[in-house]
């Protein structure tokens, strides 16, 4: 059977999608936020923080790359740890550098809702 590369993106969009969370990002801190035990290769995307429950129920793991949208605007970051407070939801943290490319200033803006994520 042959599928093109349009057919075979849409097919990968949809499977996405059923995995994707809608919740609230807040910025990380050293109060919401810790690290993974196994150490992730070295990357220049931003760090990003689940629930402790995701990663026990496997439906999100250290090291994985995560795509977050938010207001149009789509960006790459990696689960390097986990979000205490976020625990039991579908919010998660994010690094300051991933609330400026969502064009959120993280010097004056804490959280933002509704991000989309989605374990890649």
């Amino acid at each position: 059977m042959f599928f093109d590369k349009f057919t075979i993106a849409f097919l990968a969009i949809g499977v996405a999608s059923v995995n994707a969370f809608t919740g609230t990002a807040f910025l990380q801190g050293q109060d919401n936020f810790e690290i993974c035990p196994n150490t992730c290769p070295r990357t220049s995307l931003g760090f990003v923080g689940v629930a402790p429950d995701k990663i026990a129920e496997g439906r999100a793991r250290c090291c994985a790359v995560v795509s977050i949208a938010y207001e149009g605007k789509n960006v790459f970051g990696m689960i390097l740890g986990t979000c205490p407070s976020c625990a039991r939801s579908d919010n998660i943290t994010l690094s300051a550098n991933l609330f400026q490319q969502v064009g959120v200033d993280p010097t004056s803006v804490k959280e933002i809702s509704p991000v989309v994520w989605n374990v890649l």
